[in-house]
């Protein structure tokens, strides 16, 4: 996931919970912590001082993890959000089962929709049925039968005793 998909998530997960957008400094925070800098040079970037970076930083981690039921700390919260959020946009709701993929295919099983009726749709709660028709669906029910199983067992075999027996001659240096 990149850091665009995970502000706008998050974002919609502190509306969700809290009736409030995350402002642009806390968004600034954010993109700036999951690039990996320190609060010094956040400040700078954001032309305010340290400390006052600080400050909205532990309130930002303190929001955050209220919103999401996590301890989230500067240290901690990319690993939190993308965790959180790939599990999150992963739903399984009765027989539909909707996975994220890195690149924003939705696999549904059922409940297939059409892309005119997606467009009309206005955006809603992020994991709401609604929110699922932004990407693209595939249905897997259309898949063609795989009838043929081709086993590779011997074959990994020989490859393994060739690899191992190239190790034992002293070629893998």
């Amino acid at each position: 996931m990149d850091i665009q998909e995970v502000l706008q998530w998050t974002d919609e997960q502190v509306f969700v919970k809290t009736g409030k957008h995350i402002d642009s400094l806390q968004s600034s925070i954010l993109k700036e912590v999951w690039e990996g800098e320190k609060y010094h040079k956040i400040a700078k970037k954001c032309n305010r001082s340290e400390d006052h970076i600080k400050q909205v930083s532990r309130k930002l981690w303190k929001m955050l993890s209220d919103v999401l039921g996590e301890d989230i700390k500067q240290s901690n919260v990319r690993s939190i959000l993308e965790t959180q959020a790939l599990s999150n946009i992963y739903n399984n709701n009765g027989s539909q089962i909707v996975g994220y993929i890195n690149s924003h295919i939705n696999i549904c099983g059922e409940k297939r929709q059409g892309a005119e009726e997606a467009k009309q749709r206005s955006p809603s709660a992020p994991d709401s049925p609604q929110n699922n028709a932004r990407s693209p669906i595939i249905d897997l029910t259309d898949a063609p039968e795989l009838p043929y199983f081709y086993d590779r067992t011997s074959e990994l075999s020989t490859l393994k005793q060739w690899i191992l027996g190239i190790a034992e001659l002293g070629y893998d240096k």
